[in-house]
């Protein structure tokens, strides 16, 4: 594990390779370099390694093991349904995926208080005890929580999709860019559905160190290559402009507009330049692997800056930098809970601004150092926002964490 001085090496010869590269032409980028599946199998890989960990830990492991491998096989065929070999493709998918984003335009996924309920008798044989059924987990627009970043908070916002803090929603309305938020909050949560429940693949638990016989297990995933054609790009672009024409009630043409202008951003702008020179990928983490050298998730970043500016403001004059430092550090009882629960919250953009122009240990860029517009990772923040909700809904669907 990459130690302070390490972490600052690699960062000044990244500034290096920035500043030599980032007035060049954009280079061409492409879907393996800003990996969306590597995002999602990480965060549920976690969920299964703690299963794994549970069930050779715990008494009650083994009957958790049993009801978290029942929801998993009941989410997955209750969402997807049956492929119409006519079509290649399953109509369940997409009408559910349809009815969860009308939910989601002004609602979040949150815990009920009824329990889960599965077809079996938990074993109580052996030295085995029960494990809780878990709680379900549907979408609201009830508002029960202070912590701004969690779901429950759910704020009934002027802009489509956005359910975080009223002055945020504002300052996106000040800027005129609430169809964009809209726009983009679409394209990720379609794009993480269908990565997640048709193209996730199967896995298998392997030692982490295989020549220990104590190794903790992680589960790696394999891409199945039958579904990857199937639920491929063009599927991605095609449901996702069938929806934008019936949600904006707009022509094919416009719809298709509607997606390059996001694509455009992700793929071949100054932001997505800057961050092929950081070797960063698009999508974000909550949180990178426990003991891992990999750059901070946001739940990270977020959480070193309610410890102060050390890492990611140095210093720093720039009064926007600043006053997201101060804001964070203001409010250290509001943590990003649920990124403790794997599977996102709603961030903050002034702090995704900063993770998303900052090295560590470094002073942040500004858009005008790089030539970026600003409008690029506002669209990324929004892209993000989509991709961690339906990854929050489907990991609580399936795994219930705590409440």
């Amino acid at each position: 594990m990459m130690v302070k001085k390490d972490i600052k090496k690699n960062s000044l010869k990244i500034q290096n390779i920035i500043k030599k590269e980032i007035k060049k032409e954009i280079p061409k980028i492409t879907s393996r370099k800003f990996d969306l599946w590597k995002i999602i199998t990480q965060t549920i890989g976690s969920e299964i390694n703690f299963t794994h960990f549970c069930v050779c830990n715990y008494d009650w492991g083994t009957n958790k093991a049993r009801i978290t491998n029942f929801f998993w096989q009941k989410f997955f065929k209750d969402f997807k349904g049956k492929i119409v070999a006519t079509e290649l493709h399953s109509r369940k998918f997409k009408e559910n995926l349809y009815n969860l984003l009308n939910s989601s335009i002004n609602q979040t996924p949150q815990k009920t208080d009824k329990e889960r309920v599965f077809p079996f008798k938990q074993q109580t044989k052996y030295g085995k005890i029960y494990a809780l059924p878990g709680y379900e987990t549907t979408y609201s627009n009830k508002h029960n929580s202070n912590n701004y970043y969690h779901y429950n908070y759910c704020n009934k916002t002027k802009v489509k999709f956005f359910k975080g803090p009223l002055d945020q929603a504002k300052k996106i309305i000040e800027n005129n860019w609430q169809n964009i938020f809209s726009e983009a909050f679409i394209y990720g949560y379609i794009s993480a559905a269908v990565k997640i429940i048709c193209d996730l693949g199967s896995f298998e638990l392997k030692k982490i160190e295989p020549k220990d016989d104590l190794s903790d297990y992680k589960a790696v995933f394999k891409k199945n290559i039958f579904t990857k054609l199937i639920y491929s790009s063009r599927y991605i672009k095609n449901i996702t402009t069938e929806f934008y024409q019936q949600f904006y009630a707009i022509s094919k043409n416009e719809s298709t507009q509607l997606f390059n202008n996001v694509e455009n951003s992700i793929f071949n702008s100054k932001l997505s330049h800057f961050l092929f020179l950081k070797n960063e990928n698009y999508f974000v983490y909550n949180c990178k692997e426990l003991l891992s050298d990999e750059s901070d998730g946001i739940g990270d970043f977020i959480s070193e800056l309610q410890k102060g500016r050390e890492k990611y403001l140095v210093n720093s004059k720039e009064k926007r930098f600043k006053e997201v430092v101060l804001n964070t550090g203001k409010n250290k009882r509001i943590a990003p809970s649920s990124f403790d629960d794997s599977g996102g919250c709603i961030l903050n953009y002034e702090q995704f601004r900063l993770y998303t122009l900052s090295l560590p240990y470094l002073n942040p860029y500004t858009e005008k150092q790089l030539n970026i517009n600003e409008r690029d990772i506002f669209i990324r923040y929004a892209v993000n926002l989509g991709v961690q909700e339906i990854l929050f809904y489907s990991i609580q669907k399936i795994f219930s964490k705590w409440r």
